[in-house]
């Protein structure tokens, strides 16, 4: 399965002329998952040309505004363009009851199939499984309650070696119990072991998302990620700031990706101090 992910926003707290507020949408198989919805994510998503419509389900890590005040707008146009697929949106209470109070004050009446879904502080497993992903939430630390969450591709049934279809001279029936990960008897007794039907199980691709945090420890959604994505709000040298703002440096976050075993480290919710990003990489 191909999986796409698309950066909308690398700023923390505001905007800046070049970077706009963190917001992500990570597509696993034609499954739009946006993760939070910072201040100018719909035009983002535009400027990508990111369809709007297809967006299934949000999540959003916690209720610091550059993390959600862009969710409001997207959902007015939604709304306005009368968009018919359902949409789930998993948040702290914090943001349910701002975004509920808003819709309510200002009158509207959304014309969105939408369901709400708390996310518990502390909680950490699955939050949600679909056919092509398992999603799990893991708590952070930060001044507010705050979740990351892992997106694991979900492996359904082996493939079959396109060469033991014809040496075996396989049966349709044959291929389904094969695709199970089973070994197919066959009628006079025979056993064909799975191994020699169907190719080695791949490592089911996983990109991990860790926001605003002091720290993340070793925990089982991000370990062995093919992506990790860290906050990285500081440099090393501005550490006393981190730590009165409960953030995280560029160097923690290689720490993180280091103690987790993941392939690749991907940084962002950069500081409005620096004009450029070229020393925190």
């Amino acid at each position: 399965m191909i999986a796409t992910l698309h950066i909308l926003g690398t700023s923390s707290a505001v905007p800046t002329a070049k970077r706009w507020p963190t917001a992500q949408v990570i597509d696993f198989g034609g499954e739009l998952m946006l993760i939070d919805c910072g201040e100018g994510c719909q035009m983002q998503l535009r400027r990508q040309k990111i369809s709007i419509g297809r967006l299934r389900y949000i999540f959003i890590s916690h209720a610091h505004g550059d993390h959600f005040f862009g969710l409001i707008g997207l959902l007015s146009t939604l709304s306005v363009l009368k968009v018919d697929q359902p949409l789930d949106i998993f948040a702290p209470a914090a943001v349910i009851d701002v975004m509920k109070y808003q819709l309510h004050r200002l009158g509207y009446n959304l014309r969105l199939e939408l369901t709400w879904h708390e996310l518990k502080e502390g909680y950490s497993g699955v939050l949600l499984e679909t056919k092509r992903s398992v999603v799990e939430a893991f708590p952070l630390y930060h001044s507010v309650p705050v979740h990351g969450f892992s997106f694991r591709e979900k492996i359904t049934a082996k493939n079959i070696r396109p060469e033991a279809i014809e040496s075996y001279n396989l049966e349709i029936s044959e291929i389904v119990i094969a695709k199970k990960g089973q070994d197919v008897e066959r009628p006079d007794g025979s056993i064909l072991k799975n191994a020699w039907l169907t190719l080695p199980e791949h490592r089911p691709l996983c990109y991990a998302y860790c926001t605003d945090t002091t720290k993340v420890p070793r925990h089982p959604a991000i370990e062995h990620a093919h992506v990790l994505y860290h906050e990285a709000t500081f440099l090393e040298k501005d550490r006393a700031f981190a730590d009165r703002t409960q953030h995280s440096t560029s160097a923690d976050a290689a720490r993180s990706a280091l103690e987790n075993k993941v392939s690749h480290l991907l940084i962002g919710h950069f500081s409005g101090r620096y004009h450029r990003a070229d020393g925190l990489i």
